[in-house]
């Protein structure tokens, strides 16, 4: 957080969970703010199966890259957007700069109540509106998962050759959204999603064997990590 912030201070001390909410668009401003030259917005419980240089390369020469809920039409309304904001892309230039200062602002002070409706995601509806087309990517080829979307997709190759299948078109998958996955106690076991339904309970999420693939190499992968840093 920037010292001496006091409008972000009173968002932490009226509302410490919209102030988490708040963090993901005001850092990534503060950042490109500096002398770097893009920022990459990655939640903590996505994993990525490839070098993130590979997926930057696959958005090409843009300056906004977001990805969508791919289980909802365009034309709907979603309180929870069209986007999910677990991946998001600013380069530094007019647009990248301009949109991603609107979303900080829109998000910290609370503008367009129509757009507060699911902490700061639903914002980024806007940002095609905002943004020529040929400066903002979204979702191209890239496979994405998560738990609101794994009825969608066909596993069949996964663990042959990292792929999947969405709408009949083969992809390979770049990265996961664990949302709300949970280690046991002890760390012997988990549970795929807490509250999202898709998958939920185990034993549905059992059925499908490239699925678990996938999970059970998140869980691998998270143990292994926390042996690395906590012994």
């Amino acid at each position: 957080m920037v010292k001496n912030d006091s409008n972000l201070e009173k968002l932490k001390l009226d509302n410490y969970q919209y102030f988490c909410w708040s963090l993901a668009s005001y850092f990534s401003n503060y950042l490109l703010n500096k002398d770097i030259e893009s920022i990459t917005y990655i939640d903590s419980d996505i994993l990525l199966y490839t070098d993130i240089e590979d997926l930057l390369k696959e958005m090409g020469d843009v300056e906004v890259g977001i990805f969508k809920h791919r289980q909802f039409d365009p034309s709907m309304y979603r309180p929870e957007g069209l986007f999910n904001v677990g991946i998001v892309y600013f380069k530094k230039g007019d647009v990248g700069q301009h949109i991603l200062k609107w979303w900080s602002d829109a998000v910290q002070f609370k503008k367009y109540p129509n757009l507060a409706t699911c902490g700061d995601q639903k914002y980024l509806d806007e940002f095609p509106n905002m943004c020529p087309s040929e400066l903002i990517f979204i979702d191209g080829n890239i496979g994405h998962g998560a738990p609101w979307q794994w009825q969608l997709y066909d596993f069949f190759d996964f663990k042959n050759d990292g792929s999947i299948t969405w709408n009949g078109i083969k992809q390979k998958l770049y990265f996961t959204h664990f949302s709300q996955f949970k280690l046991n106690d002890d760390y012997s076991g988990y549970t795929p999603s807490t509250q999202h339904h898709i998958y939920t309970p185990l034993e549905k999420y059992k059925e499908n064997d490239g699925l678990k693939f996938i999970y059970d190499d998140y869980f691998e992968k998270m143990i292994k990590t926390k042996d690395k840093y906590n012994g």
